[in-house]
């Protein structure tokens, strides 16, 4: 499969409907998947093919879902560069990971400056020259373990490593949480944390399997969390603890207008109970204090989702841990997929409105 291929099916489906809202602009399903196509013809006229690498190293912006749409439409493999590493640390990665092409934003410019030759480096602020609309968009039939991502660690006990994420992997784990927290094209998710970190990748991925709206923000700005909230009707918020504390103790908490708000996760840390209370206050609940689950994935089905322990109908709530796949699911998902998709979720709340 391609993961390219579920925005082409929303772009069928839900034509006219908003895929990512970014900058008080709106961009359809369709006009997603062409300019994709147009920047993915342009791309293979500048002799980019499976397989290649396109490094990417930009904060939050329209562009960086297109150049990672329009890559795996040419079966290319996108590299997120941690928008903190230094130039040091940004040419080891463009080096390691055997990038050809990199995308940089202008505020992180002077970042490439040691890149080597073999690199080319281009400003994802400038996608329009390479746009060809006058030739037949490509397309690449990738399988399931065809790479899809190389996302590399921080690098703090030695040079950073570069971890494969395939097509297959990520279409099991967005599907697993987009069917977990009911997603569908009515929702609107707000993304403020980094696309060039996992977290943020994954928050833009089920959100696109499940055809909602991502409202991408380039920051997190907790005035604005609530504007998206009373003025964009969001629908939900995947963020940690401290994001969720400081929203409780916001000025704007007890009189805003969250009635849109349907799922709220956290993740990363404990929750504090007092917050628990808080959000649940507002009528975003109730919070599950405890869950143990098992999960079984099958590539031809619904996730299915036991649960145990006296948890309300209302709410539910998936921990997952780092544990090998034989103690956590049952199915022909390879280990593989499985470790690479949902393994490192430490832990997530979902809420249901009532």
């Amino acid at each position: 499969m391609n993961l390219a291929g579920i925005g082409r099916f929303w772009a069928r489906w839900k034509p006219q409907q908003t895929a990512i809202r970014f900058a008080d602009h709106d961009t359809s399903w369709a006009d997603l998947d062409r300019r994709t196509d147009a920047l993915a013809a342009g791309l293979r006229a500048e002799g980019v093919g499976q397989g290649d690498r396109i490094a990417v190293l930009a904060g939050n912006q329209l562009e960086w879902c297109e150049v990672t749409i329009a890559a795996w439409k040419l079966g290319a493999v996108i590299v997120p560069i941690n928008t903190r590493f230094t130039a040091t640390e940004v040419a080891y990665v463009a080096s390691d990971s055997g990038a050809r092409l990199l995308f940089a934003d202008r505020a992180l410019w002077d970042s490439t400056s040691q890149v080597g030759q073999a690199c080319q480096v281009r400003s994802i602020e400038e996608l329009e020259p390479l746009r060809r609309s006058d030739v037949p968009a490509p397309w690449c039939d990738t399988s399931d373990h065809d790479p899809a991502f190389i996302c590399y660690t921080s690098g703090t006990t030695g040079d950073p490593k570069g971890a494969v994420l395939t097509h297959g992997s990520f279409d099991v784990a967005s599907q697993a949480w987009g069917q977990a927290l009911e997603l569908g094209p009515s929702d609107k998710v707000i993304l403020p944390f980094p696309l060039a970190f996992t977290g943020g990748l994954a928050v833009f991925l089920f959100t696109y399997w499940a055809g909602s709206t991502l409202l991408l923000e380039p920051m997190v700005d907790n005035d604005r969390l609530f504007d998206l909230f009373e003025q964009q009707g969001a629908t939900a918020l995947l963020s940690v603890p401290v994001i969720m504390q400081q929203l409780v103790d916001h000025p704007r908490w007890a009189n805003a207008d969250l009635s849109s708000w349907r799922i709220a996760c956290s993740g990363g840390a404990p929750v504090p109970v007092a917050v628990l209370r808080a959000v649940q206050a507002r009528g975003i609940g109730p919070f599950a204090s405890s869950l143990s689950v098992s999960i079984q994935v099958s590539p031809s089905g619904p996730l299915n989702v036991s649960r145990r322990r006296g948890v309300s109908r209302r709410c539910s709530m998936i921990a997952a841990t780092s544990v090998g796949p034989e103690r956590s699911m049952r199915s022909s998902v390879s280990p593989s997929t499985w470790i690479s998709s949902l393994a490192r979720t430490a832990l997530t709340l979902k809420l249901n409105r009532v």
